[in-house]
């Protein structure tokens, strides 16, 4: 376009020289010449600046072209993108219509789910076993999305599943002679304390949570020697609030001092802060409780009830002080008009007209509270509704976006659970990995796996966003056994190999060898009971057997049967240990020291049992 402007120009030069030549009446050829010069400087002036203008035009009309450009390639990308909306939002509307919702929010129920059909309402269309809420604890269903609601096969239940939001466990001992009538004995050696519920100080176990819980007791009661023949006794018992549960006696007859085991097992069912102690209710003169490892005392929660967790989102009723205002007006205006002859008409009256008045406040209240909570439901409907297709449309719009970048640079986004390099630990991570629909979900603990409940609607600053409910009973290896000795066996400081297993799931024990072996790191519970044998003797002398739980070949409780007597004599003892396992830790019974001739007494009258309690899964947490 420059070119062609100075051809033009060049032109109209070349006519003004022309016309110049030809009407020349100047006195001579010089004036023309430079009058012809100073013109030719002036237009070649102008059109130098006219080709810089033109110039700069130029770009600027390739910097635009560029742009518009730039715009029809965004303007193509969001009619995709509002294209996709509308169909997701088309696809949206008609799952509404036949009965089943997706959206990523669980606003259609203002609970935790506590069935297949809360669960489908949520928005879950996926057949699996889900977690639901029961009347007293989590419980696990099949749900089958595919059978209507009303169909048998739409809900399978499973069973309950064991989640505690406080694991309490203990194993106390006591170090010294206790002798204290109706008092709490005072355990003062912890070897087990998780949950800290057992206070030492005051000798007594406050249940952390409402559930049921199983307690143990055994220890040796001492009998001093005397002149003649006597009878002495300990009677001791499991109290519950002061209120005597259950209780054991032990007792002897003899002439010489002796040792005599006692025992006692209970599961009861505690409501949160229940106080439980072991007490001495009764005792002979001289009689006492023997110390060190003889002594035990074992509980352990079996089973929480999480019934607190259920109605966290209910409303709290309240009195409404205009109903309290009412009547206070109504005494008054009846009090004003009383006219009537006597006192007691009078009270009659007042006591008739603030009756009436009481029904009518009460049933207008009524109609006003149930219009109230209608209005309410209503208004959070269409609420929660509008807040939901707004996060919906951001949402959308947020992923498109995405995945046009993610495409434009090579990558790819399809669903996958990448998000995060681990384990979920909590909502926000199941978040990130793509879940969006409420419910309750199991995550990494510390030390085991945890249920928690989701509510994706709220903001993960929100309070409500993620809600703790407990620890899961989740075991890589469960492990139960229970076998018995059906010979006599009479060597001391060796595992006592018990032949006759009758429960052995897991294999950790091996009866050649008499040693249990942990197989996974966690919490045990350990009980022995037998009887010891005690040949006749030409005289009176005392004769023992003492008998403990070793944790690799270190004593953790003893048990001791005695007898002081010519008479052959079988005794029985029992003790119970609660112990903190490493995985290889070995656990064996061994016989501690006993007098010539007695033995273990045989035919399936001692027995070993154990089994894991809670594992340790710390492991796990970092398999990636």
């Amino acid at each position: 376009m420059a070119r062609f402007i100075k051809m033009h120009v060049f032109i109209g030069c070349l006519v003004l020289l022309a016309s110049c030549c030809c009407s020349i009446n100047a006195s001579n050829v010089e004036e023309q010449l430079l009058q012809l010069q100073d013109s030719f400087n002036e237009m070649r002036g102008s059109l130098a600046e006219k080709s810089s203008r033109m110039d700069a035009l130029e770009l600027q009309v390739a910097q635009l072209t560029s742009q518009v450009i730039q715009l029809q390639r965004v303007e193509n990308q969001n009619k995709i993108l509002m294209e996709e909306i509308a169909q997701l939002n088309e696809m949206r509307k008609t799952r509404v219509l036949n009965g089943i919702s997706n959206q990523p929010s669980t606003n259609a129920i203002s609970q935790m789910p506590t069935s297949c059909e809360d669960l489908s309402e949520i928005g879950h269309t996926l057949n699996g076993l889900y977690s639901v809420m029961g009347m007293k604890s989590v419980e696990s269903v099949y749900c089958d999305f595919s059978n209507a609601t009303n169909d048998s096969g739409f809900q399978t239940w499973i069973g309950h599943v064991d989640v505690k939001s406080t694991p309490t466990y203990f194993f106390v001992r006591r170090s010294d002679y206790f002798e204290e009538l109706g008092t709490p004995i005072l355990f003062d050696i912890e070897e087990l304390n998780v949950g800290a519920a057992y206070d030492k100080n005051s000798g007594i176990f406050t249940a952390p949570v409402t559930g049921k819980y199983f307690f143990t007791v055994s220890g040796l009661g001492y009998f001093p020697g005397s002149i003649v023949s006597s009878r002495y006794h300990i009677q001791v018992g499991l109290y519950k609030n002061d209120e005597a549960m259950a209780f054991a006696l032990a007792d002897e007859v003899e002439v010489g001092f002796q040792y005599e085991t006692f025992s006692l097992q209970l599961t009861l069912e505690l409501t949160k802060g229940d106080q439980i102690s072991v007490r001495i209710q009764g005792l002979s003169p001289y009689v006492s409780l023997r110390a060190g490892m003889f002594t035990q005392f074992n509980g352990f929660l079996l089973e929480e009830d999480i019934t607190q967790f259920l109605h966290m989102l209910e409303m709290v009723q309240f009195i409404k002080m205009d109903v309290v205002i009412c009547l206070i007006v109504l005494l008054a205006s009846c009090c004003c008009s009383i006219n009537a002859s006597t006192v007691e008409e009078q009270l009659l009256q007042l006591q008739d007209g603030f009756d009436k008045m009481r029904e009518i406040l009460e049933e207008k209240n009524s109609r006003m509270e149930a219009q109230l909570a209608a209005q309410v439901v209503r208004l959070e409907r269409v609420e929660n509704q509008n807040k939901i297709l707004m996060e919906e449309i951001a949402r959308l719009n947020e992923m498109r976006k995405t995945r046009v970048l993610n495409r434009a640079n090579g990558i790819s986004n399809e669903p996958s659970t990448n998000a995060i390099n681990q384990m979920p630990t909590s909502c926000e991570d199941l978040s990130e990995i793509g879940h969006t629909l409420n419910g309750l979900y199991s995550v990494m603990g510390m030390k085991s796996v945890e249920s928690v409940y989701c509510d994706f609607s709220n903001a993960t600053s929100d309070t409500g966003y993620q809600t703790w409910i407990g620890h899961v009973d989740v075991k890589s290896s469960p492990a139960y056994f229970f076998v018995l000795r059906d010979q006599i066996f009479n060597e001391t400081r060796t595992p006592i190999p018990f032949d006759i297993v009758q429960l052995n799931v897991g294999a950790a024990y091996d009866k050649n060898s008499g040693v249990f072996t942990a197989p996974v790191t966690g919490k045990y519970y350990f009980t022995v009971s037998g009887m010891a044998a005690f040949p006749g003797t030409y005289i009176t002398t005392r004769l023992f057997f003492q008998i403990g739980l070793y944790k690799n070949n270190e004593a953790m409780a003893f048990a001791m049967a005695d007898n002081v007597s010519d008479y052959y004599e079988n005794e029985s003892f029992s003790f119970q240990s609660t112990l903190e396992l490493i995985k290889g830790d070995q656990i064996s019974v061994q016989i501690y020291g006993m007098s010539q001739a007695a033995s273990l007494m045989t035919d399936t009258y001692t027995q070993f049992n154990g089994f894991l309690l809670e594992e340790d899964i710390t492991q796990y947490l970092y398999m990636l």
